[in-house]
């Protein structure tokens, strides 16, 4: 089986790469490219006031006729409006974070929208499946957000193993490589963020992405 089939095929997309749902990052323009480009541009609903929420989702829709998707934070005090704004937008997938996602399931899959919540541990990644996850995204705790205590490496196989849905990993992953190494894990997909805040179409300071850019492991002299 070509790696990442599942993936491509739930989601419609050509590459097996999801953009993170970054809180007042991820936007329809980055969205858009992400899309455009192959894979899955995420909007973030975030703490979003609805009809903000709701004019990115209209806007993705004149940037690219290709899938898109929300991320839905579930402790967010937004996180009912968001899940209603999605459900009147049709979005085609749905990611969701900080929280069960029992009730973005049974409001959203009904109209045809994937939904792929973000799971810390093979506890959390076997209920959302008996719930009707369509796939799930193990984070480790190299990635930002609500996320739990393993590394993505030691987290990942164990998800893996647990579930019978298509695994996509996150956190620490931002080239081919870490993507391979994903892959080896067990993993069919993979979650990027931070590498996306540096693309042209990511609407955030320059001089952060200059900041992330220059970013080295050592400690200053």
């Amino acid at each position: 089986m070509r790696l990442g089939k599942r993936v491509t095929e739930l989601l419609g997309i050509d590459c097996p790469i999801v953009q993170g749902g970054m809180a007042w990052v991820a936007e329809a323009e980055l969205a858009a490219a992400v899309s455009n480009g192959g894979g899955l541009g995420i909007i973030a609903a975030a703490s979003m006031p609805p009809e903000l929420l709701d004019k990115e989702l209209k806007k993705v829709r004149t940037l690219t006729d290709r899938p898109f998707g929300v991320n839905i934070m579930l402790m967010s005090p937004t996180a009912s409006d968001a899940i209603e704004v999605a459900a009147a937008n049709r979005v085609p997938v749905a990611t969701t974070g900080a929280g069960s996602p029992g009730k973005v399931l049974e409001r959203l899959k009904p109209l045809g929208t994937k939904v792929v919540p973000v799971v810390p541990t093979t506890a959390l990644a076997r209920r959302v499946e008996r719930q009707g996850a369509d796939a799930v995204i193990v984070e480790g705790c190299e990635a930002g957000g609500h996320i739990g205590e393993l590394t993505t490496m030691v987290a990942t196989p164990l998800v893996v193993d647990a579930v019978d849905i298509p695994v996509i990993a996150a956190g620490g992953i931002a080239d081919g490589r870490g993507m391979a190494a994903a892959f080896a894990l067990g993993a069919e997909g993979v979650q990027i963020g931070t590498r996306f805040v540096c693309a042209s179409e990511c609407r955030v300071h320059e001089n952060y992405k200059r900041a992330i850019l220059n970013a080295r492991t050592e400690a200053p002299p």
